[in-house]
This record gives C-alpha cells, structure tokens and sequence, in this order.
C-alpha cells in the first residue's frame, strides 16, 4: 500500500512526468533573409505543459535540469541550382559551439525547389539553459519557411 501510495504521489506531482515539455509551430511562412544566420521563433503554441517555451523569443528554458530530447522539422522554399539551407539546433548562444544537432541540405538542380528534413538531439540542462533553433540559407535573396511542416517541440527525459 504504501509503495503504491508514494508511485500515485509521484505521478501527481510530476516527478515521473517527462516535463517540461513542449511543442510550437509558426503560424505563417516565415522569411529567412539570405546569407544570414536566423533564429527562428515559432510563435504558435501546439502545446506548452510548463509554460517554459517562449513564442516571443524562440527559446525553451526548461528551470529543471535534466536530459533532454529536442526535435526540428523545416521545410525551406525558393531553393536552386548550388542553393543550401542549414538548420541548426543550439544550447546557450549564438555561435556554432553553441550546436548539439545540425544539418545541411544542397538543392542539386532546378529552381524554387523545396527542401526539407529533421534534426534530433539530446542535451545536458542546467535550470537556466536554454534551447533554440537557427537556419542560414544562401539563394540569393530572402526564402520562406514553409508551413505545414514547421515544428520545434522537446521534453525531458527520465533517466
């Protein structure tokens, strides 16, 4: 009785609950200047358990440490012959030693092309970390992230 008191306390109070957690979207395509590395603040909460995901900024700030999942899917419009976009999953900063999961894809032929894909990561945080996500493209000029695939959502693992 007691052993199943302290699992039902547990798992009422979050103990055992892979939070926080959440999952945000944009709510439009989103321009990508060229040549430029840009955080992308998905503004459109899927949903948000703790209310740690900022859609004024971009950032996942999780106030609990832990291990923790994260997931991307981008989709990227306008791409041509030699065009790449690189996508870039980050932990506390703006330069690329701040990357724990990063892709590049290169549009071989064509034009307006769309290009796609997800990155996944797992990552060490401190209750004061953050997590974001950045995209560079070089076509030439401005492109769209393209919706409905727009994703950017995590969770903490228990371990």
């Amino acid at each position: 009785m007691a052993i199943t008191k302290i699992i039902a306390d547990s798992i009422t109070s979050g103990a055992v609950a892979n939070t926080p957690a959440f999952a945000a979207t944009i709510s439009s395509n989103l321009s990508i200047a060229n040549n430029t590395l840009t955080t992308v603040v998905f503004d459109s909460e899927i949903f948000d358990s703790d209310g740690k995901y900022n859609t004024s900024t971009g950032k996942f700030t999780p106030t609990v440490a832990g291990k923790y999942f994260f997931q991307t899917n981008l989709i990227m419009g306008g791409m041509g012959d030699t065009d790449y976009f690189d996508w870039i999953l980050k932990k506390n900063g703006p330069d690329a030693s701040a990357a724990f999961a990063y892709s590049q894809l290169f549009c071989s032929t064509g034009t307006n092309n769309e290009l796609g894909g997800t990155i996944s990561g797992i990552v060490d945080l401190d209750t004061n970390d953050y997590v974001n996500v950045d995209v560079y493209q070089n076509t030439g000029s401005a492109q769209n992230l393209k919706l409905p695939s727009i994703i950017f959502s995590g969770f903490r693992i228990l371990t």
